[in-house]
């Protein structure tokens, strides 16, 4: 689930049930469009660096080819594609304002002690629009789950769909955002403008999660009179500390 806020004292919440490609959600199955170019120019701007600060259990770099456990998925006037290894995410504001997509993950890594980390190039203008990082229980009914998102100039957090954190921020290009397993139960919610030093925004604790979580990836738009935009994400990274 990614929500949306419009503004603090006025908000909007959408449910999105990710579901196999069979299910009617998934508009692209694990085969996708061929690699069509246009990755931002940021590619270049940053050298290439390991954020985990520790030992990389699983990188996904989002090569021309999907991982074959990943699923794209995405929802009105959007499509979720490979541009130069990275995750694009192309999304219009739609008749109901409701747009976007992004990929998800079938199978787990345990982050006991670790972290799950993405790079992103969010539109430039995020008024009415979100993109983040999200994880949650697999293979469980109703599952526990966390979420950072960069959403009107605020980053935000959300523990199982309310919204527990929230303050202004204006991320710069190709930010990593990273939600860590801090201790015991509790999880933090940082960002890094070079995958090196992080800024913790918000710890949630939650006893009852399991820490093999599934992961995923989105962006959309929730205004009605928005422009298109486009949002990249460079690679996914599990670590461990």
């Amino acid at each position: 689930m990614f929500a949306c806020l419009l503004a603090a004292a006025s908000g909007c919440q959408f449910e999105l049930e990710l579901v196999h490609r069979d299910g009617g959600v998934v508009q692209q199955d694990g085969a996708i469009n061929a690699d069509d170019g246009g990755a931002p120019e940021i590619d270049a701007a940053l050298p290439a660096v390991n954020p985990c600060a520790g030992t990389v259990t699983a990188r996904f770099d989002f090569a021309a080819t999907s991982p074959a456990d990943w699923d794209f998925f995405a929802y009105g006037e959007a499509t979720s594609s490979l541009a130069d290894g990275w995750l694009k995410v192309e999304y219009d504001s739609g008749d109901n304002g409701d747009s976007g997509g992004g990929i998800f993950e079938y199978n787990t890594h345990d982050i006991t002690d670790g972290s799950v980390i993405t790079r992103v190039q969010p539109p430039s203008d995020l008024i009415g629009r979100f993109a983040g990082i999200n994880v949650r229980q697999a293979e469980v009914e109703d599952p526990a789950n966390l979420e950072l998102e960069l959403n009107g100039g605020q980053v935000i957090v959300f523990h199982d769909g309310d919204l527990v954190f929230v303050t202004s921020y204006q991320p710069p290009e190709g930010i990593y955002l990273r939600i860590a397993h801090a201790g015991d139960s509790d999880f933090d919610f940082d960002s890094s403008e070079d995958g090196t030093s992080w800024t913790t925004w918000h710890t949630v604790s939650d006893p009852t999660l399991d820490l093999d979580l599934r992961a995923s990836l989105a962006s959309g738009s929730y205004m009605v009179d928005n422009e298109p935009a486009t949002t990249y994400y460079d690679e996914l990274i599990w670590c461990q500390m």
